[in-house]
């Protein structure tokens, strides 16, 4: 199973649809915006691996997922998105990277 059929249609996705759709004057859970960075960085993950082929490790992958994590972050604070604990997303961002690469199966 790919990454990213792992992440649809489960908490990753309807975190992600919740922030898209959310108010830009509401400030966000650190939790919430961890997800949506997690799941943007899985199809951004997907595509980079289409292209160039699958890491050759988990931790190079995670690291990948890190990369998109961060700019997504970076992209969103600089457009105004308000969120209530950016360290604590981004310490969220780097145990469920972790995770759903385990879970999904992608390395084991």
């Amino acid at each position: 199973m790919s990454l990213a059929t792992f992440v649809q249609g489960g908490e990753y996705e309807t975190a992600s649809s919740e922030v898209m759709n959310s108010d830009i004057q509401t400030e966000l859970d650190a939790n919430l915006v961890a997800k949506h960075l997690v799941y943007q960085a899985v199809l951004g993950y997907g595509k980079v691996c289409d292209k160039r082929g699958k890491p050759s490790s988990p931790e190079q992958a995670k690291q990948l997922m890190l990369v998109f994590t961060n700019a997504i972050l970076e992209d969103m604070v600089t457009r105004g998105v308000k969120v209530n604990d950016q360290e604590e997303t981004k310490r969220e961002v780097e145990k469920m990277s972790e995770q759903v690469l385990k879970d999904s199966g992608e390395y084991q």
